[in-house]
């Protein structure tokens, strides 16, 4: 009798896994609270109440290393129960946008073929509708308060000292934005039209990242990587281009091999991609939204600590990729359309 195989991971779903792994390494509450007013009040009767973040740290590690072998499920298990009980230990530590982070891992580690993309799918199209409904459901959102109080006091940043005090119609402008825009992803994702999706998402979370001076804990930098969920991935690309012979280019583009269908070839540069071609600024692009390397340079910026500079360079990347993943999600529904 055969044992059951496990399921591998599509390349861009293997991908965001990884960049998860590094948002928990970077931006994990784990290892900066231990018991605060924990949900349950079993948690006060941990023995040891000082070591509880050390040993939930190292079982983290732990979760996270595992994620890098075949052994991948249990490791994203690990880390979700980490996760949560971290988070029920710590009642102040409650935040919506870190449950997104454990959905994310309890859904890779279910992960089927039959199932593919679309339970993921459906987690973002839940995420901005519940986000929507709930801003349009709470009178200080409509009325502009919570937005006034959240960029003049809350959230202090460069722009605070422009923002009118007593006048609440642009705080309703930019709250009744936000609402819409959060519907109109939702019905984005939900329709197929993920490529329209990945763009205003990116706009409005790199604008409420500006203006807030932020990135809300793990929780755009989880937003951006759940959306390569939508990136189909080619089974082979090759590259012709003139380098120099003691370049490994598709080490370059891929050091961690996520992908073997790279083929690189001396001559005039040119992409050809499930036997489509590609020039100049085009073959760029696709290169870009293929390459690892571009995502895991990103996630890495995007990740450290938070300032101007580190923005601006987050930005330049994050469009850049935004504008080779556009192109491609375009270029694919173009080549469907063609087919039938």
């Amino acid at each position: 009798m055969k044992k059951p195989r496990l399921d591998t991971l599509p390349v861009n779903f293997k991908l965001m896994l990884f960049l998860l792994a590094m948002v928990v390494l970077f931006k994990s509450y784990v290892y900066r609270h231990d018991i605060h007013v924990p949900f349950f009040s079993s948690f006060l009767l941990f023995p040891w109440p000082g070591h509880f973040k050390t040993i939930m740290t190292t079982v983290m590690l732990v979760g996270v290393v595992t994620v890098f072998t075949k052994y991948w499920r249990i490791g994203c298990l690990v880390i979700f129960i980490v996760l949560l009980l971290a988070h029920l230990s710590c009642r102040p530590c409650y935040a919506d946008s870190r449950i997104y982070l454990l959905a994310l891992f309890v859904l890779l580690a279910v992960y089927t073929k039959e199932l593919g993309s679309k339970l993921f799918q459906w987690q973002i199209c839940v995420l901005y509708l519940g986000a929507g409904i709930n801003k349009l459901l709470d009178p200080e959102w409509l009325s502009g308060s919570y937005m006034s109080y959240w960029l003049t006091y809350r959230e202090a940043n460069i722009f605070s000292s422009l923002m009118p005090a007593d006048d609440l119609f642009i705080y309703q402008v930019i709250s009744y934005s936000v609402i819409i825009s959060e519907l109109v992803m939702a019905l984005a994702f939900l329709t197929g039209r993920s490529a329209f999706g990945v763009w205003l998402g990116l706009m409005v979370h790199g604008t409420s990242m500006f203006v807030v001076d932020g990135t809300f804990g793990s929780f755009v930098p989880s937003v951006l990587t759940s959306f390569l969920v939508f990136l189909p991935w080619p089974s082979a690309i090759k590259i012709s281009t003139k380098y120099h012979p003691k370049w490994n280019l598709a080490r370059m583009l891929d050091p961690f091999k996520f992908y073997s269908g790279w083929a690189v070839e001396s001559g005039d540069f040119k992409v050809t991609i499930n036997n489509r071609e590609y020039t100049g600024f085009r073959g760029v692009l696709h290169v870009m939204a293929y390459s690892p390397t571009c995502y895991f340079g990103t996630a890495f910026v995007l990740l450290l600590k938070w300032t101007p500079g580190y923005f601006l360079a987050t930005m330049v990347m994050v469009v850049a990729l935004a504008i080779a993943v556009d192109y491609v999600l375009r270029s694919y529904k173009i080549k469907l359309k063609r087919r039938t």
